[in-house]
């Protein structure tokens, strides 16, 4: 069985990094290694080079999933700062729900690009085309491939991953200050968030308009079902 033999494992030696970059790093969790035992005949599919591409799969999946979670406890933190008046404390929910948008943006996309629509192209291949070994190879290639393509994480969409990580780390630093242990006072605290916030705003414009002009020209189709979910109501402009 599947569960058998699939195990998430941790690199050795593990990242030597202060609990502060810990926090701020968006791979902090790379460490972890989706690790799958593929015995004969499996392993003429799934191959080594093809593990190495569903962790990279992974490795987004955790930093979008540590991003859901921060902003969980982001209610929470703010409701319990001293000093800030509650017109403050609206605005920095605010800025937690563009915060929520972004992630819950990125999780549809994903939910839809790869576990819905690559897999049913996988599996309609795998009714219609898949005659032979070779023919299985060659499917489950393409499936991998797409989806790599359509997570953003091939060569060619590495500039918008390196923005959208930069999305990511903003997100992070937002948690970050609010759960440190030596709170500024409120009013250089309510800055520091609203900087954190204009960096956020700042990051995730530019990412609309590289997505807006990739979509223009036609390449990487998937990216116009990402431009719909993030500028819905134009939000973005």
């Amino acid at each position: 069985p599947l569960l058998h033999t699939l195990t998430v494992i941790t690199l050795s030696p593990l990242p030597t990094l202060t609990p502060p970059t810990i926090s701020l790093a968006v791979d902090a969790l790379d460490f972890l290694q989706l690790q799958y035992k593929v015995e004969w005949p499996c392993n003429v599919v799934i191959t080594e080079d093809c593990l190495r591409k569903y962790n990279r799969v992974f490795h987004l999946l955790l930093q979008l999933r540590r991003a859901s979670w921060t902003l969980k406890t982001v209610f929470s933190l703010i409701q319990q700062c001293e000093g800030l008046d509650k017109q403050q404390r609206r605005q920095l929910q605010i800025h937690r729900h563009e915060f929520q948008h972004f992630v819950g943006v990125m999780e549809g996309y994903i939910t839809n690009q790869l576990f819905y629509l690559s897999w049913r192209e996988l599996e309609e291949d795998l009714a219609t085309k898949v005659h032979s070994l070779d023919d299985l190879i060659r499917a489950h290639q393409m499936f991998i491939d797409k989806a790599i393509f359509r997570c953003l994480l091939s060569k060619k969409a590495m500039a918008v991953m390196k923005i959208i990580q930069t999305v990511f780390s903003c997100i992070l630093r937002f948690s970050t200050t609010l759960s440190s242990s030596a709170l500024p006072s409120p009013l250089h605290l309510f800055h520091s968030l609203s900087r954190t916030h204009r960096k956020f705003r700042e990051t995730a414009g530019l990412l609309m308009k590289v997505i807006i002009k990739l979509v223009e020209r036609g390449y990487q189709p998937h990216l116009e079902d990402f431009l719909l979910r993030l500028n819905f109501n134009n939000f973005y402009g």
